[in-house]
């Protein structure tokens, strides 16, 4: 335990003195863990993240040509929108008023797919959100995104779907927030068809993460 307490301190001494120094890229990919929503609590539920993360929401950083750090997202409020990388990183902090928040920059044998994800990315800005969590439709959400804009020359997926479900582990029911949700949607709950979502994404084998701010909660030591 005391060991573990020393790294753990070392840790969160690391992450203060990285927030200045840690250099995002064009392409990096930023993971969020929010907080207060029924739904966002029942996403992070069943979607753990790596080493454990709860991570809920996801986003492109885009630094423009005046060298402009921005966010290329999808948020309810706005669909496919840029964002100011400051206003992203206060969503959410952890106690110490860090922003809960990690990155995830493409290994080296795959960055030569960065440039061509941001122009995907770009041409979408203005869509609209994708409130049913469908890849068929002409509507997009947060981690959605990220899957349609990162491809290989085949235009194959570099992120891979996986079954979604928006039951409660712990029951085997459905969340009573989905089932509140997709009530006023007037659509059934998607159960098991194919999507993507935060956590899986940051658990790739083709992404190195990295903990520039505070820690997400969950954090563990060790972990997928």
């Amino acid at each position: 335990m005391k060991i573990y307490s020393l790294i753990l301190i070392f840790l969160l001494f690391f992450t203060d003195a990285s927030y200045a120094v840690f250099k995002l890229k064009n392409g990096d990919i930023i993971f969020q863990d929010l907080d207060g929503s029924p739904l966002v609590e029942a996403i992070e539920k069943v979607t753990v993240g790596f080493r454990n993360c709860k991570f809920a929401h996801i986003g492109i950083i885009y630094i423009d040509k005046a060298g402009k750090t921005m966010v290329i997202e999808s948020i309810p409020e706005a669909g496919v929108c840029l964002s100011q990388l400051d206003s992203f990183l206060k969503r959410s902090s952890d106690s110490s008023g860090r922003p809960k928040c990690a990155v995830g920059r493409l290994k080296k044998n795959y960055s030569q797919y960065i440039s061509s994800a941001i122009s995907r990315a770009l041409s979408m800005i203005g869509m609209k959100y994708d409130r049913a969590f469908l890849i068929n439709n002409d509507s997009i959400y947060c981690a959605e995104l990220i899957w349609r804009c990162y491809l290989y020359e085949d235009d194959s997926h570099i992120f891979k779907l996986a079954p979604m479900t928006f039951k409660d582990p712990d029951t085997g029911s459905f969340f009573k927030p989905w089932l509140e949700y997709y009530k006023t949607l007037a659509l059934p709950i998607p159960e098991g068809k194919p999507g993507i979502n935060p956590g899986l994404i940051s658990t790739s084998d083709v992404l190195d993460i990295y903990f520039p701010y505070g820690l997400p909660d969950g954090y563990t030591l060790e972990g997928n």
